[in-house]
């Protein structure tokens, strides 16, 4: 793991335990006990996330607790950005637990500095006992009926806390700012994966050794937020690949923005997948981890959104099912459509039981969220913002329009892509498209 290396140089090992344990123990002593927490041990089983290295730590008591380094966490690489960062993810699981009954983990204290005892930034926080969610969806060892019990029991617990963080909405699309109560106060810059830059480098250097990252500014227009994920890219060099982003451009301008425009921004996990979601053996959900890039976003990507693993299909780039060589478990499509069925139920059953505490504008949102084509809308979202994703998610987008009534039987995709690249596609070509994707977002999900 060479590309932790540096922050594993300067971060000075001896310092943890009797740093975590003063924080254990002035912990015991506000909440009125005489501390029990007498020794720490650093567990030798490091954990390497993409940006982050994780050191379990255990009490005296059997209390066990993470340590969060991340990687960029010493002189010369830590900024102002990877700060604001750092700082959004802990105050978010703060805010959270107070606020609401969605499962993260406890902060017991985090800095967004240097300047500490670790000479690192850090989040020093609650261990959760439980696994990835990936384990017990694809657990081979139970029959069909427990297996379908236990998945159904994932979807369940997240319909419900999911849908509590529609009670925090934001006039922007950003990264969420708090005071020094962990109180949200507006909406900074979003940290994003450089993908130019990265591309770039991998021509250069022929590897990636380093994530490279910049900010995109706060906006009030959802469409605006869509379209600046998309044209932080180069176009790319050949001429059909040329005609499939600007065909993805005219899918997003397509989008029913009079609508959506309407519509507040919502706190959403920045990675909604099986990895972030911790289950018991049964399914129960015991936790939501690494907020790491928490955001504020249109609605119609936000909370209500589908788990991560039940749209995998709609972004065919990693979608592994049928392949002969795939180094991923995956459900067929048509389980996936099965499971979506049963988490948008779920999620309707949520808003249902809400509905005579939550305010009413919030429910009136929420059932037109249910009616919207939200893989369809993740998808798009997707190939804006992931270079790599797009010409397969059009192809894909674009396979789904032409099966629309009075969709031009001759029209096909190629020609489309070359015609808009050459700026010779006829106008009529064109009108066909916008009008069967137009007709395909109607349809039923």
């Amino acid at each position: 793991m060479a590309i932790f290396q540096q922050v594993l140089d300067h971060l000075d090992f001896t310092k943890i335990p009797p740093f975590a344990l003063s924080i254990c123990q002035q912990r015991e002593r506000q909440e009125g006990r005489t501390p029990t927490c007498t020794s720490c041990t650093v567990l030798p089983e490091r954990l390497f996330g993409s940006n982050n290295i994780l050191f379990p730590l255990e009490f005296n008591t059997a209390e066990k607790w993470i340590l969060k380094i991340p990687m960029n966490g010493y002189p010369g690489r830590f900024n102002d950005m990877h700060a604001r960062v750092l700082t959004a993810e802990a105050s978010t699981m703060q805010f959270l637990r107070r606020e609401t009954t969605t499962p993260t983990p406890t902060v017991f204290s985090f800095s967004a500095s240097l300047v500490n005892d670790l000479r690192c930034p850090y989040i020093l926080m609650e261990y959760i006992d439980g696994k990835s969610t990936s384990h017990v969806w694809f657990n081979e060892e139970l029959d069909d009926a427990t297996l379908e019990r236990h998945r159904i029991h994932v979807l369940q617990d997240l319909s419900k806390i999911m849908l509590q963080l529609n009670k925090f909405t934001f006039s922007e699309a950003g990264s969420p700012i708090f005071d020094d109560g962990n109180n949200p106060i507006g909406v900074g810059p979003l940290r994003v994966m450089d993908m130019p830059a990265m591309l770039e480098e991998l021509r250069t250097n022929d590897v990636w050794d380093r994530v490279i990252q910049s900010e995109i500014q706060p906006t009030s227009d959802p469409k605006a937020w869509m379209l600046c994920m998309f044209e932080r890219h180069e176009p790319p060099d050949d001429k059909f690949s040329q005609g499939a982003h600007q065909l993805l451009k005219h899918f997003i301008k397509w989008l029913p923005w009079s609508e959506l425009a309407q519509e507040p921004f919502v706190l959403t996990h920045p990675d909604f997948n099986f990895q972030n979601i911790l289950v018991s053996d049964e399914g129960k959900v015991c936790a939501l981890i690494d907020w790491e890039g928490v955001s504020t976003v249109p609605r119609f990507l936000g909370n209500e959104r589908y788990p991560g693993w039940l749209t995998r299909d709609w972004d065919p780039m990693n979608y592994g099912y049928g392949m002969e060589e795939c180094f991923v478990q995956e459900n067929s499509p048509e389980e996936l459509s099965h499971y979506r069925d049963i988490y948008r139920d779920m999620v309707k059953s949520a808003i249902a039981e809400a509905e005579a505490e939550a305010d009413a504008n919030c429910i009136a949102l929420s059932k037109r969220n249910l009616h919207r084509h939200l893989p369809v809308l993740e998808s798009l979202s997707i190939a804006a913002d992931q270079p790599i994703n797009l010409p397969e998610i059009v192809q894909k987008l674009f396979t789904e329009v032409s099966k629309q009534e009075g969709f031009p039987e001759d029209l096909e995709l190629w020609e489309v892509c070359f015609g808009l690249a050459d700026d010779d596609l006829e106008d009529e070509q064109l009108e066909s498209v916008r009008r069967g994707f137009e007709k395909f977002l109607q349809s039923a999900q």
